[in-house]
């Protein structure tokens, strides 16, 4: 597909999904989105990402700005989010940053009760110019898929525990030499 935005012609438009069944509800799935720190729980260790602002969560006009690098090349990165659909879905547009066009969909379908899937849906275009001769799709697409790997595991662990942990309460000891 082309892209077309405000009668400017933009490279080819690009998709990229990764879904993950996970083993809580659809509204236990969504919810922990909306906990503060989800989204920093969700930057992987290997990108050097620094939170420059952040206002609200996943709601509509809600938004996070990050500094971090695409292999060696530093950029701000500013993303808005829209389309809140509650237990349903919220979408993150690219504001500002390295792409021509960025809309990630975060999607979430109910299974049964205790089960839902997760669809991460990602469209971009990258600049015409240097930058997309040097990156390409590839590059991108290999960026893309280890974090989401990354990602998705991390919520299914961390979904695990907290449907495991959170209903009960837990007696937890802190000891030391030198005190506390």
């Amino acid at each position: 597909k082309n892209l077309v935005l405000s009668g400017v012609f933009f490279m080819r438009l690009h998709s990229f999904t990764r879904s993950s069944s996970l083993s809580v509800s659809c509204e236990e799935a969504f919810q922990w989105h909306k906990r503060s720190g989800a989204f920093e729980r969700m930057l992987p260790p290997w990108m050097t990402s620094q939170i420059i602002s952040k206002e609200g969560t996943i709601y509509d006009g809600d938004s996070v700005t990050i500094k971090t690098n695409l292999g060696v090349i530093p950029f701000v990165f500013k993303a808005q989010h829209q389309n809140y659909i509650e237990n349903k879905q919220f979408e993150d547009i690219q504001i500002q940053g390295p792409f021509a066009f960025f809309k990630h969909l975060h999607k979430f379908e109910k299974i049964d009760d205790k089960k839902s899937k997760i669809t991460d849906h990602i469209e971009y275009s990258l600049p015409i110019g240097m930058l997309s001769r040097f990156l390409g799709n590839n590059f991108i697409d290999e960026k893309l898929n280890k974090m989401f790997t990354y990602r998705h595991r991390t919520l299914k662990y961390d979904l695990f525990l907290h449907s495991k942990y959170s209903k009960r309460k837990l007696k937890i000891l802190v000891t030391g030499a030198s005190g506390l």
